[in-house]
């Protein structure tokens, strides 16, 4: 069994031209979803390709681990940067298959970026996880009964967001 991991698939070309985690999702429109729609796109912070890839070739090498012990064979695995990172922006295909364009939705956004004393910092949580961000940012007017819902945050967005993005300001990104 061997693993073999690489920035693009070796089917791409031209592998002898500089590629970075910025390019691979600028290439793979991972870019083109982040950030205000008014701004320049983003890059996802952080090591998340580099986790993502992880992932991916862990579960091939399990995959791999797993035929060699029940038949007896084994494969060479193939993983690349840039089919992973087309694979976690899978909705951009699915709405270009459907003549749609998948945008940046800026403040719209379900989990909107917002400004940091030093960057930007994006705020992710589930429906479930509300009470937990009204308590980690201590703000009383989270509290309101007409936030406590998905549906009523989304109607009320500028209330809650507003809110964050004064809590944000006085942070760092790290």
């Amino acid at each position: 069994m061997s693993t073999s991991h690489s920035l693009l698939p070796r089917t791409a070309g031209d592998n002898t031209v500089p590629q970075s985690d910025l390019t691979l999702q600028a290439r793979t429109g991972i870019c083109h979803l982040i950030g205000d729609p008014e701004r320049y796109p983003l890059k996802l912070g952080g090591n998340q390709s580099a986790a993502a890839a992880g992932y991916a070739i862990f579960t091939a090498l399990m995959g791999v681990v797993m035929t060699s012990e029940r038949f007896g064979k084994s494969d060479v695995i193939d993983v690349d940067l840039h089919s992973v990172l087309t694979w976690i922006n899978w909705k951009a295909i699915a709405f270009g298959s459907l003549g749609k364009e998948l945008v940046r939705e800026g403040d719209e956004a379900e989990w909107p970026v917002f400004k940091t004393r030093d960057g930007y910092a994006a705020m992710v949580f589930f429906e479930p996880q509300w009470e937990t961000v009204c308590t980690l940012i201590g703000d009383t007017r989270l509290r309101d009964a007409r936030l406590r819902t998905f549906e009523g945050r989304e109607r009320y967005r500028g209330l809650y967001q507003g809110v964050i993005s004064e809590w944000f300001a006085t942070l760092t990104k790290l």
